[in-house]
């Protein structure tokens, strides 16, 4: 006999940001954090650049850390997190102490040598942010896994295998994209797919509900019917 359960311990919200115009609920209904003013506003000489990291910034204002963000290679991974580190800092001194401690036994515990790789990734940490995908050492994503779980990590970029087999939820999730390499093209995603990685927003017994938030390009809007 099939039991079926379709509720969900901590429902889940789904956004769509355009950047520049800020959060937009599915169902129409917009969620700006007081204060916003979106970054693609008129301006003299036409519009400002986009800035793909405006998210983090919107979601850290409405109290929607940490984010578990998506991308879908891992140089995007990285090249989004050191980005973002260079204009950001997600800690409170107190809080990137606690890191750095956590950081030096998780190392000792596991006698990760240093290098070149580690000292990048600690200075990620220090300001509350990480990657994570298959070309890291095992070690060094068994360190970045277990800072998740401590909670000070307030940003993880991380490819779709993060979503498989770790029980690791926050209270955010961010896709940077609605496409994805399916082996012959870039094409967009399934819905199991998009679900699977959706379904680590929210953590039950600390969230209300969970956020998913989709980025959208220009060609996704004109693609859409």
């Amino acid at each position: 006999e099939v039991i079926r359960h379709t509720e969900r311990p901590v429902p889940l919200d789904h956004y769509l940001f355009f950047p520049g115009s800020g959060l937009r609920r599915i169902d129409g209904r917009a969620r700006f954090p007081k204060g916003f003013e979106p970054a693609g506003g008129r301006r003299r000489g036409g519009r400002k650049p986009k800035d793909r990291n405006e998210v983090v910034d919107v979601l850290r204002r409405s109290n929607d850390l940490p984010v578990l963000f998506f991308c879908f290679s891992r140089k995007d991974c990285e090249r989004r997190a050191l980005e973002t580190a260079r204009h950001r800092n997600l800690l409170t001194p107190d809080e990137a102490q606690a890191i750095e401690a956590l950081f030096e036994e998780v190392c000792t515990t596991f006698e990760i040598e240093p290098g070149v790789e580690l000292e990048e990734l600690r200075s990620l940490v220090s300001k509350g942010i990480a990657h994570h995908h298959a070309g890291m050492l095992p070690l060094h994503k068994e360190l970045v896994e277990r800072l998740f779980t401590s909670g000070l990590l307030r940003l993880l970029f991380a490819t779709e295998t993060f979503s498989l087999g770790i029980n690791m939820p926050a209270r955010t999730v961010v896709f940077d994209s609605l496409k994805k390499f399916d082996g012959v093209s870039m094409n967009y995603m399934r819905a199991r797919d998009y679900l699977q990685m959706a379904g680590r927003a929210g953590r039950q017994g600390i969230d209300k509900e969970g956020l998913v938030v989709s980025i959208l390009e220009d060609e996704d809007v004109e693609e859409a019917p």
